[in-house]
């Protein structure tokens, strides 16, 4: 099985440990404290067209050896007053044939912090060394506030490296702790509350997420802020014109994204979603079985494929009564045929419908029931999710 922890440092991966040290050392640290030249200014180029930014296929690293590599000055994540000036602490660069190349660092976010709104702001650090080849970007989040923090953040389209726009959702102690890591729960929604449909003719905006999913509950205010979950919700780009369907591995671009990005525990990576959602967290699942420490699927199951590749991967299948619920089913007995690590369950909830399930499972509402035949829905869902880790 592949150590999850190594995604979140891939630059580690194409250099050597002493090669490592060595820029570490040209840098004069590892990102805490020291002097630093000041940031350049905030340039945002034009965007792509949004078919280009869904579309992308650039990786978070180039895996070139001499790639450059970017620390950052100070921590990732800064809690900062509400209505007080902000300073940059900056970040560093080197590259292996051009020595320190700070000052060619482009910083992105800068532009839209403001200090007088209370929000969570992303500030990005990109650079390029002469041949062209990126680094991997560095992050840092300004969490600007006034004693409480904003619930919920929509990162548009082409606004972030993530390739898809998305809702975000942090926990009220992201941040306090410098070594603190989060469990990340990723959400995926239904075909109707996708970006393109109808080749172009319809460009729905990332607001209709909040009719529905986790973050419809988020904005409501019926989300537990003790929750240690770091949310982040995507909206998907369907139209296969440009997006080649419902590709495993364009979402897998978005996970690493949120790796670089967040302070993710990549042992508790957790992956949901609702009907078309549902397939996608299958199609995930099969796709990398060694990544997700469990998994939730509302309303559809997923047709031809062997649950064996599932067996070491724990899930929780759930429909409603009034919801054809046989591919569901279907798909769980097949993983439990395979003698799985932990059985895998589906609960058929009665009197829900399709799109009902949602509130039913993670509103809790539907807490104490399901149809005898099938798993009782006998524990709330986010103690079962946080049960899982991977080794």
């Amino acid at each position: 099985m592949r150590d999850p922890s190594t995604s979140t440092a891939r630059f580690t991966s194409v250099v050597s440990l002493a090669t490592f040290v060595m820029l570490l050392a040209a840098c004069g640290g590892g990102g805490e404290g020291g002097s630093d030249p000041a940031p350049t200014p905030d340039v945002i180029p034009a965007a792509d067209p949004l078919h280009t930014v869904c579309n992308s296929t650039v990786p978070l690293d180039s895996g070139e050896a001499n790639h450059p590599v970017i620390f950052l000055t100070g921590p990732r994540v800064i809690h900062h007053p509400l209505g007080t000036n902000y300073v940059d602490a900056g970040a560093r660069a080197v590259t292996l044939d051009e020595g320190d190349i700070s000052s060619k660092i482009q910083v992105i976010g800068l532009a839209t912090l403001d200090t007088n709104v209370v929000g969570d702001y992303l500030i990005r650090y990109n650079v390029e060394n002469l041949h062209h080849v990126p680094a991997l970007t560095r992050t840092r989040l300004v969490r600007v506030s006034a004693g409480t923090f904003a619930s919920l953040t929509a990162r548009d389209i082409g606004t972030t490296r993530g390739y898809m726009g998305y809702y975000e959702h942090l926990p009220v102690n992201y941040g306090d702790d410098p070594e603190q890591t989060f469990p990340l729960l990723v959400f995926w929604h239904g075909w109707g509350n996708a970006r393109f449909l109808n080749d172009h003719a319809v460009q729905a905006p990332l607001s209709i997420l909040e009719q529905g999913n986790l973050v419809k509950l988020i904005k409501d205010g019926l989300w537990d802020n003790s929750r240690p979950f770091i949310v982040l919700s995507p909206q998907k780009c369907e139209d296969a014109t440009i997006w080649g369907g419902t590709s495993a591995a364009a979402k897998k671009r978005f996970v690493d994204y949120a790796i670089n990005t967040y302070k993710i525990d990549a042992r508790r990576i957790y992956m949901a979603g609702h009907s078309q959602g549902s397939a996608d967290t299958w199609d995930y699942a099969f796709s990398y079985p060694d990544e997700l420490a469990a998994t939730v699927t509302l309303a559809a199951g997923y047709a031809g494929s062997s649950g064996c590749v599932l067996k070491s991967t724990p899930v929780w299948a759930f429909n409603g009564e009034g919801d054809g619920h046989e591919q569901q089913v279907l798909t769980v007995n097949s993983i439990n045929d395979c003698s799985p690590v932990e059985r895998a369950k589906v609960t058929v909830l009665p009197g829900i419908g399709h799109n009902d399930v949602q509130a039913a499972v993670f509103g809790l509402t539907g807490l104490g029931q399901g149809l005898s035949q099938y798993d009782l829905y006998d524990q709330n869902i986010y103690d079962w999710l946080l049960e899982h880790r991977l080794p």
